[in-house]
């Protein structure tokens, strides 16, 4: 797994603005309901996240396309829904989950929304089941909306702060480094004088 992420990093490094492009497109991926579950758009983000401090990417620039991204995924798993339930419902089988579906959301919509957004096996599929539950379209999408911002600029932010401390490391390596070698120079003179001191005296 490392050895594979040191070989990809170098390629999210040169992407330049292909590489907000990108975070979008994953982060679309992992809200929509057909492809949420093999998409790690989480990770990306923290990665990404990971590289601002190295002057990579803008965080800014990153928060905006992948709250663009996941907002769209959202909204298209939830308008399939919407257009999906009457027929949905044709099916014995599945009318009663959707009533009770409906009486949760009724109940916990939004909360269930944006919460949604932060749990990784039900994310893409929160939005779809709001659709199918006929969730009113205006409270759906105001959290959809702050849902998107909370979970981008929360992962971004997470990534920065691990670049920060990795830089910082590096940093710091290189000054233990540093003093280790001047220590280690000081004692090798310090026994070369005392041995040159008792071999004239000897």
């Amino acid at each position: 797994m490392i050895e594979w992420f040191q070989s990809f990093l170098p390629y999210l490094q040169q992407l330049g603005v292909a590489g907000y492009w990108l975070l979008a497109l994953v982060t679309f991926g992992e809200s929509f309901v057909l492809t949420g579950m093999f998409v790690p758009g989480t990770v990306l983000l923290i990665i990404m996240g990971g590289l601002v401090p190295a002057g990579y990417y803008d965080f800014g620039g990153l928060a905006l396309f992948a709250v663009c991204g996941s907002i769209f995924g959202d909204s298209l798993s939830y308008e399939l829904g919407r257009l999906g339930r009457l027929h949905v419902d044709r099916y014995k089988f599945l009318s009663d989950y959707l009533h009770h579906g409906r009486a949760y959301f009724n109940a916990h919509g939004g909360k269930s929304v944006f919460m949604g957004r932060f749990i990784g096996p039900i994310r893409p599929i929160i939005p779809f089941i709001a659709g199918v539950s006929d969730m009113n379209r205006l409270p759906f999408y105001i959290y959809n909306f702050l849902s998107a911002i909370g979970w981008s600029i929360c992962y971004l932010f997470l990534g920065v702060v691990f670049g920060y401390a990795w830089k910082r490391a590096l940093a710091w390596s290189s000054v233990v480094v540093g003093v280790v070698v001047i220590i280690a120079i000081l004692v090798y003179a310090f026994l070369w004088l005392q041995k040159r001191k008792k071999s004239s005296s000897s």
